[in-house]
């Protein structure tokens, strides 16, 4: 036969159910946070007064793609190479008779911030989003 526990004991029992069953239910499933930022995908913004739009893959760290740096009077196709390591950037646009053009940026889940040096940029803010 079994002996009869105490109130207190039922009590006590009762609590590290409700506290096992907590911590059980916070493993299960749940929110895993945000998902990592990736550079891959296709971005579009300014350069300076410049539009840029480009899309990109991304390998094991190494960014290649295409795309093209839009102003007022003309659009010029580019080439974009670099290398990411989360979160930071850096690009280089290459088009035929221009110098390179250099982009530090920092990815972020929908944007694309930094600055573009070369081929007549000095520290120009570069903002792009996510398309």
């Amino acid at each position: 036969m079994r002996q009869a526990r105490s109130w207190s004991e039922r009590k006590r029992q009762a609590r590290q159910a409700v506290a096992l069953s907590a911590v059980l239910l916070m493993g299960c499933g749940g929110d895993q946070g945000p998902a990592p930022v990736e550079v891959e995908g296709a971005w579009t913004g300014a350069i300076g007064s410049e539009t840029l739009s480009f899309t990109v893959q991304e390998t094991s760290g190494t960014v290649s793609g295409s795309g093209s740096l839009n102003s007022t009077s003309q659009a010029i196709a580019v080439t974009v190479s670099g290398t990411f390591a989360r979160p930071a950037v850096n690009l280089t646009l290459t088009a035929d008779g221009f110098n390179p053009i250099a982009i530090q940026a920092n990815v972020g889940e929908t944007t694309l911030n930094g600055s573009a040096n070369g081929s007549g940029y000095v520290n120009a803010v570069v903002s792009l989003t996510r398309q």
